[in-house]
């Protein structure tokens, strides 16, 4: 049997503590009284819908032969990965191994269970930065949960405030942790990122 030309890292993600109302407190205006609606506040996030992204890249590269791909979902760490004991999975290989295409497999498959995803591509240097990425994954993560939208007017006080909210990736990443730990206990978040997307 040929070993997949891929490799495939764990690491356990460092903890560390968010404290919210501080990241948050620079946005509250005690003058701007009117608080967006949820609509409004999921809008703000909005900026690519991931899914289009990704059939995108699927009309670019083709659809994946049948039976490839398929060995991320035995492989040993991607399991362990997928029941929640790691935090973290890195899978890397040199370019044109086929990244992306299993990039794309794991987006579907995890589609059932949680997933969200966001798909760097090399020639868009507008949605290869930290601020969009998140942006993408909350709009997801609202969208695949409509509960949390209940919490966005209130994080984001005023139309304003949310405007200067989504252009900061340290307030967006302070509340995805948040919107995180009110969510279901297990969200698989699939970021693909090829070497030459500009990080």
């Amino acid at each position: 049997m040929i070993a997949p030309p891929l490799q495939v890292h764990t690491y356990q993600a460092i903890e560390t503590q968010h404290i919210y109302n501080h990241s948050l407190r620079h946005l509250k205006d005690p003058n701007e009284r009117r608080r967006p609606s949820e609509e409004e506040c999921t809008h703000a996030l909005f900026l690519t819908d991931p899914s289009i992204e990704r059939d995108k890249l699927v009309q670019i590269k083709g659809q994946r032969a049948p039976g490839t791909c398929e060995w991320i979902t035995r492989n040993e760490s991607f399991q362990t990965w997928q029941k929640g004991s790691l935090r973290s999975l890195w899978i890397r290989g040199k370019p044109g191994k086929g990244k992306t295409m299993i990039a794309i497999f794991l987006s579907r498959t995890l589609d059932a269970e949680n997933g969200i995803y966001y798909f760097c591509v090399a020639a868009d240097t507008q949605g290869n930065n930290a601020t969009s990425i998140l942006r993408g994954i909350l709009w997801q993560l609202v969208c695949r949960h409509p509960q949390l939208k209940s919490e966005l007017p209130r994080l984001f006080e005023t139309e304003e405030h949310a405007a200067q909210a989504v252009s900061s990736a340290e307030t967006l990443w302070n509340i995805l942790m948040f919107l995180g730990g009110l969510g279901p206990s297990n969200i698989f978040c699939m970021l693909n990122m090829p070497p030459n997307c500009g990080f």
